[in-house]
């Protein structure tokens, strides 16, 4: 049986079958971490409106806010991931700590435009994370794209259904406001396990 050729891009080097698995595994744990931040929010967004005594119209207009801003930073997390692919285990592990960074500020806010500002600064960097993440698992698993991008695309589906029972979990024990402070810590573990692993990986 002939052996299956694996076709890299040209300007990429091409990197061993630990290599791959590596930047899969890592970019597609980071992937659920991240959207297990973002479902987490909307558990804890009740408790928020209730500790801040907002109304239902201005907790529309901040998930509309938060939303908007998350959409638009898009166009700059595609140049950055285009711009700085070579830099890929700092951009993606930056992304993860501001993610949990801008949550613990969320965690301390005594207002509504202050909350409004963290929670869209939050969404914000939860958008640097595909560009990066995509685009190398595109180059590294040319001829597997599909696949690789799936898996990633999975983790991120296991993130936003652990991301609720965890926030519950949490709710039984803790206030939301303890809740956000303390995911700067796991944020800055994670941040820092995934840049380790990624600086391993040839780009």
């Amino acid at each position: 049986m002939q052996k299956e050729q694996v076709e890299l891009d040209p300007e990429s080097p091409e990197i061993s079958h630990r290599d791959q698995v590596i930047l899969l595994v890592t970019t597609a744990a980071g992937h659920a971490i991240k959207h297990a931040y973002n479902a987490a929010f909307f558990l804890l967004l009740p408790e928020i409106k209730a500790s801040l005594i907002l109304s239902n119209s201005q907790v529309g207009l901040l998930s509309s806010i938060r939303l908007a801003l998350g959409g638009l930073g898009n166009i700059p997390a595609g140049y950055v991931g285009d711009r700085y692919r070579k830099q890929r285990a700092g951009v993606l592990s930056t992304t993860l700590i501001m993610v949990g960074a801008f949550s613990c500020l969320l965690g301390m806010v005594t207002g509504y435009w202050m909350a409004v500002i963290a929670a869209a600064l939050g969404n914000l960097a939860i958008t640097f994370w595909h560009p990066t993440a995509i685009s190398s698992l595109a180059r590294q698993f040319s001829s597997r794209r599909g696949f690789a991008i799936s898996l990633h695309g999975t983790g991120g589906s296991v993130g936003e259904a652990l991301g609720p029972l965890i926030a519950g979990a949490l709710l039984a024990v803790f206030s939301w406001r303890v809740i956000l402070q303390g995911s700067i810590i796991q944020a800055l573990i994670f941040g820092l396990l995934i840049w380790v692993l990624l600086k391993i990986v040839p780009t």
